[in-house]
């Protein structure tokens, strides 16, 4: 038997995964991006500091849109615990998403694309 719930959690780990295509390995320095992450997140004054975690992938495999191998990408994955109002989870993740323009804008030419999805966690129980 599986139950999902939407249980409103009192303690949040949010966790903040950023993928990017392989092609853009030489552009900017990727090794500063997690703590650039990390540091815009507890900006944000919404997640507990000893919650956050930030992991960083290059995506070996993938397919663009036009098939151009010019073109990359760059996607940003913010899961979150419930019980954080819609407001500040757009706040916070915007601060997040203009950090890592801001940080990718002086690397990378127009073009790349960027986004962000904020997932909600959803509660899992597992019953025998």
């Amino acid at each position: 038997m599986l139950i999902i719930s939407d249980e409103k959690l009192e303690i949040h780990m949010p966790h903040l995964v950023v993928e990017y295509s392989n092609n853009l390995t030489s552009k900017p320095d990727w090794g500063k991006l997690p703590d650039l992450i990390r540091d815009a997140a507890i900006e944000t004054g919404m997640f507990p500091l000893g919650g956050i975690r930030v992991r960083l992938y290059p995506t070996q495999e993938y397919s663009i849109a036009d098939g151009d191998d010019k073109n990359g990408f760059v996607a940003i994955l913010i899961r979150l615990g419930t019980g954080r109002s819609i407001e500040s989870k757009q706040k916070a993740g915007q601060h997040i998403f203009d950090a890592v323009s801001d940080f990718l804008s002086m690397s990378l030419k127009p073009g790349i694309l960027c986004c962000l999805s904020i997932w909600l966690k959803t509660t899992l129980t597992f019953h025998s």
